[in-house]
């Protein structure tokens, strides 16, 4: 019996022997197959630092710096009389500037007019629109001076006949025409012209000239704005009528604020001048071109209430000259 355990045994140990050795047999791989391994990693190269020199950083140029501006100051005639108020400032510059002939003529005007509107350089000389009071009917007069001559450009009708027919206002003294009629030298009966004047103070029109067509030829306007501010217009217009010539002037209570002037046949000549003014007095001018853009800039500095300095300004508000009494 205890021969049979043995033998009952010593099977059971080989059968648990051969199950393991063929566990073993079928885990390890057959030499036939490959076992891959991932790829190593190349090695990176050392970069080694190079001995370049390291950039400097540039130094920050300073914008140069502008030249001194060089003040040019001339001793000049400032027209610093309380009658000469008025004059444009841009007439004072223009005026110093001009030779002692043609500034002796206009002097002469300045002693006799009440006021000059403007003076705009022409034709080797200079070309000006003054106010004359003497004369009934546009009130201004238009005058050319060169250093040789002085020629003043008529302004409608200059003449008279024999054959004119007068009417007037008697009820004032002096008596002032209300009309006037100028009949053609070859035919009495024929009206050339006829010039109607009005002094009403709500009728604007207060001259005109009308031809044989009844066209305007002249004509001279005064509208008040807000009880004080008076315009001025003096129109002048060519046989179609046109305007030939034109002429307006704004004042603000006393003081001429805005000058605008327009010439058909020489529209370069146009000009408009804009005024500023403190206590009554001109402190600032702007002069425009024809086609309204700025030409030049005048500023004025006073005293005691008298101008003792005059400074011109180009387009680009750059000083380009300064006028001094002193």
């Amino acid at each position: 019996m205890s021969h049979k355990k043995e033998l009952i045994g010593g099977l059971v140990i080989s059968a648990v022997l051969l199950s393991a050795f063929g566990f073993w047999l079928l885990s390890k791989p057959s030499e036939s197959e490959t076992v891959t391994q991932p790829p190593a990693e190349p090695k990176k190269e050392e970069i080694k630092p190079t001995n370049k020199p390291e950039a400097k950083p540039v130094p920050k140029q300073e914008a140069p710096k502008p030249a001194p501006k060089i003040e040019t100051v001339k001793k000049a005639e400032l027209y610093t009389s309380l009658t000469n108020n008025a004059l444009p400032l841009s007439a004072i510059a223009g005026m110093n500037a001009l030779p002692p002939e043609i500034q002796n003529r206009v002097n002469n005007i300045i002693n006799s007019s009440n006021n000059i509107y403007f003076i705009i350089p022409k034709n080797n000389g200079i070309f000006l629109i003054a106010e004359n009071s003497a004369d009934s009917r546009q009130g201004i007069e238009m005058i050319e001076i060169t250093e040789e001559s002085e020629k003043k450009i008529p302004l409608g009708y200059q003449n008279e006949t024999e054959n004119d027919a007068w009417f007037y206002d008697e009820t004032v003294e002096p008596k002032v025409p209300i009309k006037h009629v100028i009949f053609d030298d070859d035919d009495e009966d024929e009206i050339e012209y006829t010039e109607i004047w009005n002094y009403k103070e709500d009728e604007p029109v207060k001259y005109e000239m009308r031809n044989e067509d009844d066209k305007a030829v002249s004509i001279r306007k005064e509208t008040v704005d807000d009880g004080m501010n008076l315009r001025q217009e003096h129109l002048i217009y060519d046989e179609d009528g046109k305007t030939k010539l034109s002429l307006t002037i704004n004042y603000d209570g006393a003081d001429i604020n805005r000058i605008t002037y327009y010439d058909a046949e020489n529209p370069e000549d146009g000009i408009a001048i804009f005024s500023e003014y403190q206590d009554g007095i001109k402190v600032k001018e702007t002069v425009y071109t024809s086609d309204f853009k700025v030409k030049n800039v005048y500023t004025a500095e006073y005293k005691d209430g008298t101008r003792v300095k005059l400074k011109v300004f180009d387009n680009n508000n750059q000083e380009i000259e300064t006028l001094s009494a002193e």
